[in-house]
């Protein structure tokens, strides 16, 4: 397990006191249990889901990321999951919505990053904070596969809102064409690119720019490797 220790850094707040990227099985027995706890209630508060669990074959996978923000009380402040798989139709993302047939794959070539689970913590309010906390974690997972992966390929399903949320946060992801399902479709994003736009337009996007890097600057140091560039 990297567990990301707090800086002592001009802009880290209360919400982003500590960050854990680690496969399920070597989260602790509480963070687990808090983890699932708050991404159950968030997936039935969606309508996502109804079970009463939320553990699955990504968790068993131990290839699977889980990317988790504490806050300085140790409560989880954001979360999400990368799993890698040899393909868009292989991915959860892929089954969550109806009638998706490989004609939409056309020019989604090899592997993909599956991007679920992202969830917001309890005592977030929605606001500026939660978008920090996303950034920092986009960042975080950036960093971590960069030596095994430098151009990783996200894939999304997730509702028009939520995406518009970070389209004007400076975080873009872009619809895969005919998708869409009410108000639900399969996004994806290069985190190379969408680091690079930041880079470029980061008097435009400070908040987003900043937290991406802190997430990046905070995983290169704990592993002490070399990662995508923020400059």
């Amino acid at each position: 397990m990297t567990l990301i220790k707090p800086e002592i850094s001009p802009g880290l707040s209360d919400y982003n006191h500590a960050l854990t990227i680690s496969n399920y099985e070597s989260l602790s027995p509480k963070l687990r249990q808090e983890w699932e706890l708050l991404r159950r209630e968030y997936m039935k508060f969606r309508q996502w889901s109804d079970k009463d669990s939320d553990s699955d074959d990504y968790d068993r996978d131990k290839t699977t990321s889980q990317v988790i923000m504490l806050d300085t009380d140790g409560k989880i402040s954001a979360g999400m999951r990368l799993t890698p798989r040899p393909s868009i139709q292989e991915t959860k993302s892929w089954k969550m919505l109806d009638g998706i047939t490989d004609e939409h794959a056309l020019g989604i070539d090899g592997g993909v990053w599956d991007l679920t689970r992202l969830v917001p913590g309890k005592r977030m309010d929605g606001g500026i904070k939660s978008m920090q906390a996303f950034a920092e974690l986009f960042g975080a997972a950036f960093a971590q596969h960069y030596d095994i992966d430098k151009n990783p390929h996200w894939i999304f399903a997730t509702d028009a809102h939520f995406v518009k949320v970070f389209e004007n946060y400076g975080i873009k992801f872009t619809v895969i064409p005919d998708t869409e399902r009410g108000d639900y479709a399969l996004y994806h994003a290069f985190p190379a690119e969408l680091t690079q736009f930041l880079v470029d337009n980061k008097d435009k996007f400070k908040s987003a720019y900043q937290s991406v890097a802190r997430g990046i600057e905070r995983t290169i140091s704990s592993r002490n490797i070399n990662g995508p560039n923020i400059n």
